[in-house]
C-alpha cells in the first residue's frame, strides 16, 4: 500500500508551486518524489489570470474557512 503527500511550496499571483511524495505506507520509505510542480491558472484564451489564493486556507466574506 502507498500514500501520497502534497505540500505547497509557494503562491504566485497566477500560479501555485507544489511538491509531492509517494511513500510506502508501512515503512514510510519514499518511492517517488516530485520536487516541483507548477500549476498556472489560465482563462479561456490560455492566458495566465490571478487565482486569488494567498495561503492553503482562505476565509470568505462571512469568515468561513475554505481549505485549498
Amino acid at each position: 500500500m502507498i500514500e501520497m503527500g502534497i505540500s505547497v511550496l509557494s503562491f504566485g499571483r497566477t500560479s501555485l508551486t507544489m511538491r509531492a511524495e509517494v511513500r510506502n505506507m508501512i515503512t514510510r520509505s519514499p518511492i517517488l518524489t516530485i520536487d516541483k510542480m507548477v500549476f498556472v491558472s489560465v482563462d479561456d484564451e490560455g492566458r495566465p489570470v490571478a487565482h486569488g489564493r494567498t495561503s492553503t486556507i482562505d476565509s470568505d466574506a462571512e469568515g468561513s474557512v475554505t481549505p485549498l
